[in-house]
């Protein structure tokens, strides 16, 4: 199987985890987090462009916005809102995560 960037999806694809003839156990994923994620990439698009965070590939980038939602959910104690997308800032700080594991499993994130 030829793997390129476009198919780092497929577990055969995946440098980090061999495939050793596991299934994936996608029920176990819990659903309704993920949902929320998916809003705020919903609500990003349409406030921006169609997988704009594409383009946004630095670790301080990333991971600053990351924790900076971290930070606001935590010192809330969970109950702030995001202006934004008028959901805990927990979800946004999920959806930075994934942009920065997209980029590390691509080979794109710039470290400085």
């Amino acid at each position: 199987m030829m793997c390129s960037s476009d198919a780092e999806y497929l577990p055969s694809c995946d440098k980090e985890m061999p495939d050793r003839g596991y299934r994936i156990y996608w029920h176990l994923l819990p659903w309704l987090p993920l949902v929320r994620v998916a809003k705020v990439f919903t609500i990003g698009a349409q406030k921006h462009r169609p997988e704009g965070w594409k383009d946004e590939n630095t670790v301080a980038e990333q991971f600053g916005a990351a924790m900076g939602h971290l930070s606001e959910f935590i010192e809330s104690r969970g109950q702030a809102m995001d202006p934004d997308t008028g959901m805990s800032p927990l979800f946004n700080a999920i959806a930075r995560l994934l942009v920065l594991a997209w980029h590390y499993m691509r080979g794109t994130l710039k470290w400085e």
